[in-house]
């Protein structure tokens, strides 16, 4: 199975909060190689800005987040270049109301022809009727 993940799905397999146990596991079936997982290359920038909020929240620390950090850099993600999705981003982000990082996503899903999986439900709900498949759960 292949899909592209966004960092609000990945970011779950590395903290505990709500979904984190089903994060792990796509991980674990990643590692396992049953999914092949894909995404943006603006993933990376995605997962440090987390990480750092949450080093400004206190959540974190500095060393636990450059840990967290780099295990995710290391992850053997098919990562896509985020110019040739551009144009199609932007008509997607102004298309839905969404933001372009957003719409960066669903353009590689649509590219890629494979499903989106994000634990944001709220995008979920804004691309329901126009955009292919997306989940917030793997199945």
């Amino acid at each position: 199975m292949n899909l592209v993940v966004d960092a609000s799905v990945l970011i779950k397999g590395y903290l505990p909060e709500s979904g984190s146990e089903q994060a792990a596991d796509l991980l674990a079936r990643f590692a396992a190689g049953e999914v092949h997982l894909l995404a943006p290359e603006l993933l990376l920038a995605e997962v440090g800005n987390i990480l750092w909020k949450r080093v400004r929240r206190q959540d974190l620390t500095s060393d636990e987040a450059r840990e967290i950090g780099q295990a995710m850099a290391a992850l053997p993600l098919q990562l896509v270049p985020t110019q040739p999705v551009l144009t199609l981003a932007l008509e997607l982000a102004l298309l839905l109301d969404i933001t372009v990082y957003d719409a960066i996503y669903v353009a590689v899903s649509k590219v890629h022809g494979v499903p989106l999986l994000t634990a944001d439900e709220r995008l979920v709900a804004r691309l329901a009727p126009l955009h292919g498949e997306v989940r917030t759960q793997l199945l």
